[in-house]
């Protein structure tokens, strides 16, 4: 928590003369690669779990002999997370439509926002 507010209290130390409109799109562009960054440690870490299971399976059913996971459980796992990731955002599912309603009724969540 520490360093979240000492990098938030440097962001806005070195942004305060800039134009609000500036300011606003580069916090923009920011939170979007931010974003990225999170959701892929969050899918890579899930596709490890996956990998854990199928490797245990394997082992127990003796089809393998060490917990060293094949190189095949890992490009199974990492595509199937891609793939479920796509399928539940993506505009084949249908969801994008309410998720980009849902967003409007919740309201705009600004790139930058004061600390009260």
């Amino acid at each position: 928590m520490l360093i979240g507010m000492i990098v938030t209290v440097a962001t806005s130390w070195i942004v305060r003369k800039q134009r609000p409109l500036r300011v606003d799109r580069w916090f923009r562009r920011l939170q979007l690669l931010s974003a990225a960054g999170y959701s892929l440690g969050h899918g890579t870490n899930d596709a490890q779990k996956g990998m854990g299971i199928i490797t245990t399976a394997l082992v127990a059913g003796g089809l393998i002999k060490t917990y060293d996971v094949p190189y095949w459980v890992i490009i199974c796992c990492h595509l199937a997370m891609g793939g479920g990731t796509m399928a539940a955002v993506g505009e084949s599912s249908g969801l994008w439509a309410s998720a980009s309603q849902s967003s409007h009724l919740s309201g705009d969540l600004p790139p930058k926002q004061p600390v009260p």
